[in-house]
């Protein structure tokens, strides 16, 4: 009985260290609401690359790119409000991107949503 009494104080404070222990990741600071996909995806941008976040509005589709600051190489890249990747606009070797966009230049509109603090 008091080996039971024992180990069931050993495994709560165990439980409380491990819930304790657990890190809350601190708030974005969100322009306008995103799809929480759209959020996840901001919090990996964020770890590796400074840069912004733009709402891309045409009339018929809504993309979201994440631009990275720093050398051209870096490809800014649009995806979809599920997080399916879209296409390379800007950046890589040539500063264009890949070259597998449509054309945006009717009617785009272009809203900051997420800009790195760093």
């Amino acid at each position: 009985m008091k080996n039971t009494v024992i180990a069931n104080f050993y495994l709560a404070v165990l439980l409380v260290c491990q819930l304790s222990c657990v890190k809350e990741e601190a708030p974005l600071n969100l322009l306008e609401a995103v799809p929480i996909c759209i959020e996840d995806k901001i919090r990996e941008f964020d770890k590796s690359s400074n840069g912004k976040v733009f709402r891309w509005t045409t009339q018929d589709t809504t993309l979201y790119l994440f631009a990275a600051e720093g050398c051209c190489d870096l490809g800014s890249i649009l995806y979809t409000p599920n997080c399916d990747y879209f296409c390379t606009p800007f950046g890589t070797i040539t500063g264009n991107g890949l070259g597998n966009c449509p054309d945006f230049s009717n009617d785009l509109l272009d809203v900051l949503v997420w800009e790195s603090e760093n």
